[in-house]
């Protein structure tokens, strides 16, 4: 997201969880780092098929713990949310911890069903998923000229006009602010978006 634009993060829920220790998780997760760091620490990534609650997040970390490790930290994101930072994390430290920094399974549905009403023709619709950054975005044309509405989890909306500029045989789509940093979007052919910064593409959502 253009940084400027953002108006709400959701306040991580942190919860200590010990009654799921002992149940193992039936969630079908794949595991795609495990790396040591002698017995100090271990760290595990996880990709997950969907959201999960905490207690299942909790059976989902009592079957990768293994003894031998002062800290183990398990880090999640969610099947086609696979960028950016953790949706949520399980650390031992050496009690478990279950830290769900983005949005639940709940307003997650909530989110991605809301409609709003746009007055266009609209161009594409992503959900962009980065850790506690969690929003809906629409670029959309009216009489002629192109704009972006953000939809955020607690149902507020922010909408502002878009530039655009051709380069490489490719269009750029600026926001006021986003031109003054040097921060715009992309369109891919297939319909996924693009984040630009100063430092490159670092975010690219799926078309929803």
């Amino acid at each position: 997201m253009l940084k400027k634009q953002m108006l709400f993060i959701p306040i991580a829920i942190i919860a200590a969880i010990t009654s799921a220790c002992g149940n193992s998780s039936d969630i079908d997760y794949k595991i795609t780092k495990d790396s040591e760091m002698s017995s100090i620490k271990r760290t595990v990534e996880i990709i997950l098929p969907e959201r999960v609650d905490e207690k299942e997040l909790a059976k989902i970390a009592n079957d990768i713990y293994e003894d031998g490790f002062k800290r183990t930290f398990i880090g999640y994101r969610v099947k086609g949310n696979t960028e950016g930072a953790y949706w949520a994390t399980t650390n031992y430290n050496p009690e478990l911890k279950v830290n769900i920094i983005g949005l639940n399974k709940e307003t997650y549905k909530k989110l991605i069903s809301s409609e709003s009403n746009i007055e266009g023709s609209i161009i594409g619709s992503w959900y962009i998923s980065d850790g506690p950054i969690e929003y809906k975005l629409h670029i959309y044309s009216k009489n002629g000229k192109h704009n972006i509405k953000t939809i955020f989890s607690d149902g507020s909306e922010t909408s502002e006009g878009l530039e655009t500029l051709e380069k490489d045989g490719r269009k750029r789509y600026f926001t006021s602010n986003g031109k003054d940093i040097g921060e715009y979007y992309i369109i891919r052919k297939d319909g996924d978006l693009e984040l630009w910064g100063s430092s490159g593409n670092y975010y690219t959502a799926k078309s929803i």
